[in-house]
Parts: structure tokens; sequence; C-alpha cells
């Protein structure tokens, strides 16, 4: 689990920063951060189930009859970190983040949210 964890505590944080705070990522951004930051191969299928959506986390592991479905991870992150419920918003896991962060979120007139950083820092918070 510790691999969760590093994935939980510092990948949205990561990710955010390089490409700004968003619910969903595109294959190369995840990547990208993936590479950059030294992430441990074993759990790359965390970063890709919180950040990818249901096509893109299929089309990267759909072949590989180890790897789960996406829906199966995000439970898994879900049940550790927040209370089972698999719906979990980059809100919510930013808010797990090590770092400190300042993010602002805005309701769109359609319902849907929007984020801006007001400040983020790549000081260790939370512990």
């Amino acid at each position: 689990m510790a691999k969760l964890k590093k994935y939980v505590r510092d990948f949205p944080f990561y990710i955010a920063r390089d490409y700004g705070p968003n619910e969903i990522y595109d294959l190369g951004a995840i990547e990208a951060t993936f590479d950059k930051y030294k992430f441990p191969e074993k759990g790359k299928h965390y970063a890709y189930a919180m950040f990818s959506d249901d096509e893109g986390f299929e089309k990267l592991f759909g072949s590989y009859s180890e790897i789960k479905s996406r829906q199966h991870y995000r439970q898994k992150i879900a049940d550790k970190y927040f209370n089972g419920n698999h719906q979990f918003t980059f809100h919510d896991l930013i808010l797990k983040t090590r770092f400190l962060a300042n993010i602002s979120i805005y309701e769109n007139l359609d319902g849907g949210l929007s984020y801006g950083f007001l400040g983020i820092s790549a000081s260790p918070g939370y512990e």
C-alpha cells in the first residue's frame, strides 16, 4: 500500500503544478508526470485510475489480464482515503496531498466545476 499512498499524496500535486488543476488529464500528461517525478512503475495504474477517463485507461491497460478496471482501482483508493466514495474529485485528492496547495473552485453555469490556483507550494505540508 506504500505505492498507493505515494500516488494519492504526491501525484495530484505534481500533475496539477505542471498541467493545471483538472479532473481528467490526457494520457501524455499522466505519463510525463509519472516519468518526470520517478513514481514507482508497479503502482502506475493508480495514477491512470485517478486522472484518466475510462476510455484512456482501457486503451492503455485493456490488454493486460493482471490489470483490473479503472473502477476497481478507484474503489481501492476510495476505500482507503474517501470512505468508499469512488466518485472522489480532483479537489478531494488535492486535500490529501502532502504538499500545501491553495486552489479555488468555481461552479460553472452548467453545474460543472472549474479550478484555479491561488497559490501552490512545494513545501511538504501534512504528514
